[in-house]
């Protein structure tokens, strides 16, 4: 069963279908309050679901360093174990997605993020560009990522895009202990987005396996 509510003025839609894994699923750049691969994930769901949106294009920070955000995603979180959470994003929502599985120790699943917005903003195109001049204010992941990373495991795709060529040798230059890490590089030129919506359940599956393996969890 899914619903849509709103948490502090925030709109949402979460999806309890019975698993003990929870994906959540971040909207991106103008979008709107849209809820991003919302139809496709729900017509055969293989995890709990959890879409948030961000139609004031805020990097998911808004006026308060992401903390309603933060609060919001702790809500519904609380109710599984850490290591059974995954959270996505692309581009704008990639930003996100680092920002919030680093700090609350999901794993995360992220293509063509963005770390340096500065940087970012000096390489983008007019309309992302004003986009983050009006931001309130601007966290970079950089320093986040390399003070002590207590996040999940990681999988990131990218593609040859500059913007995405630029924030990826950022991304590789951090430290993440022995966190796992899975890189995938698309030979595009386009700031695209390169993860069919479906396959974000074989993608938990595929992160979900190597965490056994490594930690040799047996299967039960």
């Amino acid at each position: 069963m899914i619903s849509e509510l709103v948490y502090n003025e925030k709109k949402y839609s979460y999806g309890k279908f019975g698993y003990e894994k929870l994906l959540i699923v971040l909207n991106t750049h103008n979008q709107g309050d849209k809820y991003f691969g919302y139809a496709t994930l729900c017509k055969n769901p293989k995890s709990d679901l959890l879409f948030i949106t961000d139609p004031n294009n805020s990097y998911y920070l808004d006026n308060d360093k992401g903390m309603t955000y933060k609060n919001l995603i702790l809500e519904i979180a609380r109710n599984y174990n850490k290591e059974n959470v995954y959270i996505f994003g692309t581009s704008m929502a990639g930003y996100a997605s680092l920002f919030f599985g680093s700090q609350l120790g999901y794993n995360i699943i992220t293509s063509n993020p963005q770390l340096d917005l500065d940087l970012t903003s000096e390489l983008s195109w007019p309309n992302l560009r004003e986009t983050i001049s009006k931001l309130p204010q601007k966290i970079s992941l950089k320093e986040q990522l390399s003070d002590n990373y207590s996040g999940g495991s990681i999988y990131i795709i990218y593609g040859n895009h500059r913007i995405d060529m630029a924030n990826f040798k950022i991304f590789e230059k951090i430290n993440f202990g022995e966190t796992l890490i899975i890189k995938k590089h698309i030979q595009s030129i386009e700031h695209g987005f390169f993860i069919e919506i479906e396959s974000l359940y074989e993608i938990q599956n595929l992160l979900e396996t190597g965490n056994k393996v490594r930690y040799k969890i047996p299967e039960l």
